[in-house]
């Protein structure tokens, strides 16, 4: 009997828990910030040591910029997991965000660790800038040669270095430490495809080619890397090359939304719209974000002066469940078709939708522009000037 009680006690407590989480997450969805911080707050009063909930208190502090709060959650969550590395990481960022050197130390931590590689490289990354933005550069750079002088196969020294070039925009001498580790590991592809990025930063296009080449027969299943391959052909005017490989891309893992977007911007970038339009048209069947496909369709019929059809798209986007950015930015995407198509009243109604709508901005500073330009090349910028100055005169004073 008593065993039944304390399961029910702790049952309730469970449910509790979940409540507020359901809570806080609700307040943070309405940028009530004060109520979710007291949500969080009643979580960790029953449950200390839930770190999930640390790390998205931490986060609610970030936005705020209460930086004290910042740093206090995230050394709890160490002191309560010192291998949680991703809290290690963000710490050390929010710490050199701040010019705080603490941010050495933890970096450090992160790579004497037995991390993941992915958060080593971020480490590395991390470090590296931080000794840029601190004047520590000639120092790390002089440190690093000497271990690679002392032990030639040391990868950690050469990939420190590489970071230590690229946080300094030495591109070249980048490259150069990147050859060298692939004389040390060729099969490393991480560091190959870092090669082949640096050789496409450089504009050296026919080198990137040949590592991105390497690396496609090195892992056949990378979509990604077939992708980076098609976007350098088409740079090299490999045209027939670089959609035969979206094409293969697009069979690796077809019902994947990342996989058709990737391929469908490539076609769009080089002026291949009716290909893209084909992709995107197809991933409709199966992604849950039609809004996105919808908007970049409506775009690809703007640029093929279809604008009837760029406006059936975009109308489709705003009659979606959609936040508030993204249906401002439609409806500037339909204006400006409206506006294209001659149909200056139904931009000028959907100028004016948006700049009562409270956007952010920059959608604000574009309609405001355009909607001028409307009234100033039809003569009309009188009529404008009088009609916000009515509604201004109509508006109660703050």
């Amino acid at each position: 009997m008593v065993f039944a009680i304390f399961m029910s006690a702790g049952a309730r407590a469970a449910q509790t828990l979940r409540d507020y989480k359901l809570l806080a997450e609700i307040y943070e969805e309405q940028d009530d910030y004060e109520k979710a911080e007291d949500a969080y707050e009643k979580i960790l009063k029953l449950s200390p040591k839930d770190v999930d909930s640390r790390k998205k208190l931490a986060q609610l502090y970030r936005r705020q910029d209460k930086r004290d709060k910042v740093t206090e959650q995230y050394l709890k969550i160490l002191e309560l997991n010192p291998e949680e590395h991703g809290t290690r990481l963000n710490l050390a960022e929010f710490y050199q965000r701040a010019n705080d050197k603490r941010a050495e130390a933890e970096y450090k931590r992160v790579l004497a660790s037995s991390a993941k590689d992915w958060y080593i490289e971020r480490a590395y990354k991390g470090l590296a800038e931080y000794y840029v933005a601190s004047g520590q550069y000639l120092k790390a750079v002089k440190d690093n040669e000497k271990k690679i002088k002392k032990n030639a196969g040391d990868v950690n020294a050469h990939k420190f270095l590489a970071e230590l070039y690229k946080a300094a925009d030495h591109d070249e001498k980048a490259a150069e430490i990147y050859k060298q580790i692939l004389e040390i590991n060729p099969a490393d592809t991480d560091i190959r495809y870092s090669l082949a990025q640096q050789y496409r930063k450089l504009g050296k296009n026919d080198l990137a080619y040949n590592e991105l080449k390497k690396l496609t027969e090195l892992d056949t299943g990378q979509a990604s890397y077939i992708r980076d391959l098609a976007e350098v052909c088409f740079l090299l005017g490999k045209k027939e090359e670089a959609v035969s490989l979206l094409e293969k891309s697009l069979s690796i893992n077809p019902r994947f939304f990342g996989t058709y977007g990737s391929a469908a911007k490539i076609f769009y970038d080089n002026g291949m719209y009716d290909e893209a339009l084909k992709i995107y048209e197809k991933s409709l069947q199966f992604v849950e974000d039609k809004g996105t496909v919808h908007r970049n369709i409506a775009e690809i019929y703007e640029k093929l002066n279809r604008y009837d059809k760029a406006i059936a798209e975009y109308k489709k986007v705003v009659i979606g469940k959609y936040d508030r950015s993204t249906e401002d930015r439609v409806l500037l995407g339909m204006a400006r078709v409206y506006k294209l198509a001659g149909k200056t009243e139904d931009a000028i109604t959907v100028y004016k939708k948006i700049l009562s709508s409270n956007p952010d901005k920059w959608i604000a500073s574009n309609a405001q522009r355009s909607l001028i330009e409307i009234y100033k090349k039809e003569g009309r910028l009188e009529e404008l000037a009088e009609e916000y100055e009515k509604k201004l005169e109509q508006t109660p004073a703050p």
